[in-house]
């Protein structure tokens, strides 16, 4: 789940055992209420990781689209309670056996996503910078340890920008502390 910066609203994904559906919801922790943002059937897609920008206005999603990772950015708008789909980056990780979480720099200009692939015996941290009113995505660092130790599990790296956003650090939990920075 993710709680929005400023209003007392999460987002979280779900799935709908009865109806097969997976549905990304927003929740009002003040009435309880919820919206459903978006609703696709689960044959071939899972949603992962979410976070709001920091701006309030838009939110990040790792999805899972038949074998292709993809992270989808929304906006929201808070009059309405809806959420429209902008822009997709494709995320050249390939599934399955995959960990994924996402977390956005304090400016909303960067996006770092960390995996753990059980198959690949990789963990990496990759940084996007984002520009949302031109939609567009540039990957410009990918940080991963890979033929990791058969006796060492694969796990996600734990990782956390700057109060300024300007330095990022990854903490491998079977290698290295990476320090990243502008």
């Amino acid at each position: 789940p993710a709680l929005h910066p400023t209003q007392p609203i999460v987002i979280f994904s779900d799935y709908v055992f009865d109806l097969g559906v997976m549905r990304v919801v927003a929740k009002n922790l003040e009435d309880l209420s919820e919206t459903i943002l978006t609703e696709v059937q689960v044959q071939n897609t899972f949603y992962y990781d979410l976070a709001w920008h920091p701006d309030g206005e838009h939110f990040a999603l790792i999805q899972r689209v038949d074998d292709l990772m993809q992270v989808s950015l929304w906006n929201w708008d808070a009059n309405f309670l809806t959420a429209t789909n902008i822009f997709i980056i494709d995320f050249p990780i390939e599934p399955p056996s995959l960990n994924l979480s996402l977390r956005w720099s304090s400016d909303g200009d960067l996006l770092a996503i960390a995996y753990a692939h059980e198959v690949e015996r990789a963990a990496g941290v990759a940084i996007f910078d984002i520009d949302l009113r031109n939609e567009t995505a540039t990957q410009i660092e990918d940080y991963r340890l890979t033929h990791l130790r058969d006796d060492v599990g694969v796990a996600m790296p734990d990782f956390a920008w700057s109060q300024d956003g300007s330095v990022l650090v990854v903490n491998f939990p079977s290698g290295p502390m990476v320090v990243w920075e502008r």
